[in-house]
């Protein structure tokens, strides 16, 4: 295990001490963009903690742990203290995969800690994909992918067409219209699909977080776009899909197309 100061952390804050394995240095770790993002957010998180909290303590005379803005703990001053990284998952030479660390994060009054292990992944996009035959207005098919997921211990799971966003520059609805392609053949256009998780955040206090959904904070800074679309389809193109074998072969991919249908 090697160790470095995380540089450029917020001025006026204790030096934050960063653990690395064998297997990765620090300026790949550094470059790593669900790092980068994760340490980000939570930099701009403990600075409104910071900036927000003079403000409000002549409110709280009453000494409730609940501020009236109704944070619960810009009276805890937390601060990040040590970083330490337990393991570096790469896919191939060039690209790190995942990122399993230990932060200290702890308040400045009372030295309380949060509960600090963070799975990095990064982002991801999901696609509802419905297709409905054009000789046929009720009838609706959803667009399922089938494949081996170990993690849940199927070697045929169904899920909706999905993915990890890889290109530092894609933005979601880039991301999404790839993974159709990809996992499904179907080429849909970016115009083509509906932000849904936009209903989930439109009124998200936090406009530092991704504008996505986090299915599991508690553990993991996975943020997942939710995209539906819906196309008009001649019903022989719509029973081709079935059965379809797709997926990056380089990425180990080996995905089967399937239908449910809708009504």
């Amino acid at each position: 295990m090697s160790s470095f100061i995380l540089p450029d952390w917020i001025a006026g804050s204790p030096e934050v001490e960063v653990t690395i394995p064998p297997n990765v240095t620090k300026d790949q770790l550094l470059a790593f963009r669900p790092f980068k993002n994760w340490l980000s957010t939570l930099r701009q998180s403990i600075t409104k903690q910071h900036q927000q909290r003079p403000q409000q303590q002549h409110r709280c005379d009453d000494h409730s742990q609940k501020l009236p803005n109704g944070h619960p703990n810009y009276d805890s001053l937390y601060q990040l203290r040590r970083i330490a990284v337990r393991s570096v998952e790469w896919a191939g030479p060039r690209r790190i995969l995942f990122v399993l660390l230990e932060s200290v994060v702890q308040s400045a009054i009372d030295a309380r800690p949060l509960p600090g292990i963070v799975f990095l992944r990064g982002g991801s996009v999901a696609i509802l994909m419905i297709v409905r035959p054009d000789d046929d207005p009720v009838t609706r098919f959803v667009v399922m992918t089938q494949q081996a997921r170990v993690p849940a211990g199927s070697f045929a799971f169904c899920e909706i067409p999905a993915g990890m966003i890889d290109d530092e520059d894609d933005a979601f609805v880039g991301a999404a219209a790839t993974e159709i392609r990809e996992e499904t053949g179907l080429v849909v256009r970016r115009d083509e699909l509906v932000d849904m998780t936009e209903l989930a955040v439109r009124d998200d206090k936090d406009d530092h977080l991704q504008r996505a959904v986090y299915p599991s904070p508690g553990g993991c800074d996975e943020f997942v776009a939710l995209f539906l679309c819906e196309k008009v389809m001649p019903r022989r193109e719509i029973e081709r899909l079935r059965g379809r074998l797709t997926g990056n072969r380089t990425e180990g991919e080996n995905i089967q197309v399937r239908e449910g249908v809708l009504g």
